[in-house]
């Protein structure tokens, strides 16, 4: 339980005050305004829920705090909830980090800026409680910016930078913060706490601009967004060249990869003319198609 040392009655002057690296955390929870919070148990990283949830319960934080049926869900929350423009925060420790790994893995290459507390743990049974650092590197290459925290306060001024630097657009990376599981988790130091008018002008508010997941903005987040616009070109320069009568063969063969490739990608688009289409261009393909009525064919006459 934090420990009060300097009276808080006036937040427009910097506060001190005697808290665990999870309680440094859920301040800075309540300092980012953070707007969706997604929460599962499991040590060393709850002691964060349970200052989180004091921190609701006595009117200092409004926040969406949700309590998942699990890490999985927990991450799949936040990652969701990121993706339509909230503030995120999560976390998780040792195999419940892994746990959640299917989630993990994606959100960076979405480019969401998810921030989150790993408290570190041994990868082990549920009854091991040792301290180590390979369920945070385990993300290490994944995409995920990964800082550690030695002090309670370095614990709350990273959290307050994870935000700002993972949700500038130059970057859009999601964050996990590395504390050491019970010598930080729950260890108390003086932390100075920043007035809320100073957080407030260092932390913009989050916009993922024409990046938000909307249904009047429809996107695609995809690293071969440009091969995808150039095949789909490609498929209709073919398209017209097998028309015409140009080509026809490798035209029709084109057409009938682009095809297929679409088909087996989303088999939720296809309906019975699309395979009707697929079947006659395989048979376009493997015939003379350009014998008699084509431009090969006049060419060919002259």
């Amino acid at each position: 339980m934090a420990i009060q040392v300097k009276e808080r009655e006036h937040q427009d002057v910097e506060t001190e005050q005697l808290m665990s690296g999870c309680e440094a955390i859920a301040e800075a929870i309540r300092l980012a305004d953070v707007d969706v919070m997604a929460a599962y148990p499991i040590r060393p990283y709850d002691g964060v829920m349970q200052a989180a949830a004091k921190l609701i319960a006595n009117g200092k934080m409004d926040v969406e705090y949700i309590v998942a049926d699990g890490e999985h869900s927990q991450f799949e929350i936040v990652k969701h909830a990121c993706a339509v423009g909230s503030r995120v925060f999560v976390g998780s420790s040792g195999v419940g980090w892994f746990y959640a790994f299917e989630a993990i893995a994606v959100t960076a290459g979405l480019r969401l800026p998810v921030v989150a507390i790993c408290g570190n743990r041994a990868l082990d049974d549920p009854g091991a409680f040792g301290t180590e650092h390979n369920d945070s590197l385990a993300v290490r290459d994944l995409g995920w910016l990964l800082p550690w925290a030695e002090t309670a306060q370095e614990a709350m001024d990273l959290a307050l930078m994870a935000w700002r630097v993972g949700e500038d657009k130059r970057v859009s990376l999601p964050v996990a913060i590395g504390l050491d599981g019970a010598f930080l988790t729950h260890s108390q130091q003086i932390v100075r706490i920043p007035t809320q008018a100073a957080v407030n002008k260092f932390l913009p508010r989050f916009d993922l601009g024409d990046r938000l997941l909307h249904p009047d903005n429809p996107i695609t987040v995809a690293s071969a967004k440009a091969r995808v616009k150039l095949l789909m070109g490609l498929w209709v320069v073919a398209s017209f060249l097998l028309l015409i009568g140009l080509g026809s063969r490798l035209s029709a063969a084109f057409c009938w990869a682009m095809s297929v490739s679409v088909a087996v990608s989303n088999d939720h688009i296809d309906n019975g003319g699309d395979t009707v289409r697929t079947l006659a261009l395989f048979y376009l393909m493997m015939t003379p198609s350009g014998a008699a009525w084509s431009i090969e064919a006049w060419l060919r006459r002259r």
